[in-house]
């Protein structure tokens, strides 16, 4: 950063810092926030402490879980009884099977001797019992080596599948039970030998049967068969299933219930906590007003700045010159006359006075040549002080002093010096008077004799160039008479009022603005504008303080037009 730019951030920074009253009600307005909610939010935090018994109304889920242990404890013992049924309906088709063998092979009973029957049945029952007690490869490999149930090709099948488990653990060597490879298949070898152990007791219940009946020399499979039916209507699992079913939905929907109340008692008590948390604020009030007007006057002076970056205002002298390439001929205060003991509306600090005087003596014009000044500024009041400044400064020295306000909405001058409104400008540029009858004249404390010529009522309608030419003409001549001659220009009807300023022979022009107060745009434009009607610009006169009109009225002395 340059330091063009860094001036030019302090320039925008002091005028910030001039506009008090708008730090002040940014100010005001978050001190006043702050006090609502030190009003309003203990209420709040009260009115949440008086609503901690109600949110404190949990659901009570000991019930539930007492419900949900019991269906559970029930939904067990359902599944042991199916359980039970199952067992019982398997034990039941493997005497079937086993009847089924039994009439199968009646024919062969009577060729079949006792004796191998009972060594066949002693064998099994052996094999079988060797394995149930020692569950191990070597016993599941004798028991599949049987007699019995050599033949039985599922028994081959899982011979075969012995075998090749017995291959693999030995491949596996030393690891043993530490390896899981090896743990895997200790685990296959115990299945296949269950289903071996099946296999083989369903055989010797067959074989029981049929050694039963070589002893008894009947078969009498027909009415065994049919104890058989009457036994499996007896074990109905379908209704166990059904309680099962019943007892599982209950479940579900305890289960569901005890979700439902704990996410509740969960929403409880963080609301809870929260209540309590904002019950138990303890900031002093005085210290949060504190930070909080610290904040307020650090918001409003950012307002200020950002508006102030957003529209730069004139900072003073120095930067005047700068952006208009002009000079400064002076700065002068604006004050309330009454504030100093002085009743004329342009009365003010010596410094003030000496300034106006020496720029009124840098505009008036050499001989007996009327100076012509338009003075123009976008303020009405802040031209109304400085061309009431100028106007008493020169007829403090003797001059005779003309001033033309040309503003008919805001009439600018007439409520500065707290005059009536009569006829004027407007009503000449209208045609229907001449300048001499629009004239009068205002006399202040110290008889300084000032000639005025008022705006008049706005206009209703645009006149016609011709006659703003005409009236300019005239008004050239009429004030030949006049020393001074201050043209009081706002924005209002400037087309026209520029027109007038050309045929009244006005060359010469300052423009006035308020220091912190006038934008630059403002004045570059108005510096251009100038530039276009070939006026030359012959300086700045700066207003500091706020531009203010007095109290009171003077009474019109008769007119008297110039020296």
């Amino acid at each position: 950063m340059n330091s063009r730019d860094r001036r030019w951030l302090a320039d925008r920074a002091r005028n910030a810092t001039r506009h008090p009253m708008r730090i002040g009600v940014v100010t005001a307005i978050v001190f006043l926030s702050a006090l609502v909610v030190l009003v309003v939010l203990p209420r709040q935090q009260q009115r949440a402490a008086d609503r901690l018994p109600e949110l404190a109304e949990r659901i009570d889920t000991l019930v539930l879980l007492r419900r949900d242990s019991a269906v559970h404890r029930l939904l067990d013992a359902a599944d042991r009884t199916v359980d039970s049924l199952r067992g019982a309906l398997a034990e039941l088709d493997s005497a079937e099977e086993a009847a089924a063998t039994a009439r199968s092979a009646r024919r062969d009973v009577r060729a079949t001797s006792r004796d191998s029957l009972t060594i066949l049945v002693a064998e099994l029952t052996r094999l079988v019992d060797r394995a149930r007690s020692a569950p191990l490869l070597a016993s599941y490999r004798a028991l599949a080596g049987a007699g019995a149930i050599a033949h039985d090709i599922r028994v081959r099948t899982l011979s075969d599948s012995l075998a090749a488990i017995e291959r693999r653990r030995e491949a596996l060597g030393a690891a043993g039970g530490l390896d899981p490879a090896y743990v895997a298949v200790t685990a296959q070898v115990s299945a296949i030998g269950r289903v071996l152990a099946d296999i083989a007791g369903r055989r010797l219940v067959a074989l029981r049967y049929q050694l039963a009946a070589a002893s008894s020399g009947v078969l009498a499979d027909a009415p065994a068969l049919a104890g058989l039916d009457s036994v499996r209507a007896t074990l109905d699992s379908a209704a166990a299933l059904r309680v099962v079913d019943s007892l599982q939905r209950v479940a579900n929907a305890t289960a569901g219930q005890l979700g439902v109340a704990r996410a509740t008692n969960a929403r409880v008590a963080a609301a809870v906590t929260a209540a309590r948390a904002r019950a138990s604020v303890g900031i002093p009030p005085l210290v949060i007003l504190a930070a909080t007007l610290a904040l307020g006057l650090v918001l409003g002076t950012l307002v200020s700045l950002l508006q102030e970056l957003i529209s730069p205002r004139l900072s003073g002298a120095t930067e005047a010159e700068r952006i208009l390439g002009v000079r400064v001929l002076g700065t002068l205060t604006a004050t309330d006359p009454s504030a100093n003991g002085h009743d004329h509306p342009a009365a003010g600090s010596a410094t003030s006075d000496w300034t106006a005087t020496r720029i009124a003596r840098s505009l008036l014009g050499v001989g007996d040549v009327a100076s012509r000044v338009a003075v123009i500024g976008n303020d009405p009041d802040v031209v109304a002080t400085a061309v009431i400044g100028l106007a008493v400064a020169g007829a403090s020295d003797a001059r005779a002093v003309l001033v033309i306000d040309t503003d008919s909405a805001q009439t600018p001058v007439l409520r500065r010096l707290r005059r009536r409104g009569s006829i004027g400008v407007s009503d000449v540029l209208a045609g229907s008077v001449a300048w001499a009858d629009v004239l009068v004249a205002h006399t202040g404390s110290h008889a300084l004799a000032l000639d005025i010529i008022p705006p008049g009522a706005p206009l209703s309608r645009a006149p016609l160039t011709a006659s703003v030419e005409q009236a300019g003409e005239s008004l050239a001549r009429y004030a030949a008479g006049w020393d001074l001659i201050l043209f009081a220009v706002t924005a209002t009807d400037r087309p026209i009022v520029d027109v007038l300023l050309a045929h009244a022979g006005v060359r010469d022009a300052v423009t006035c603005a308020q220091v912190g107060g006038t934008e630059l745009a403002t004045l570059v434009a108005e510096h251009r504008s100038l530039g276009r009607l070939h006026i030359r610009h012959r300086g700045v006169v700066l207003v500091a303080g706020e531009a203010t009109h007095g109290d009171w009225e003077v009474p019109d002395r008769p007119i008297a037009a110039g020296r």
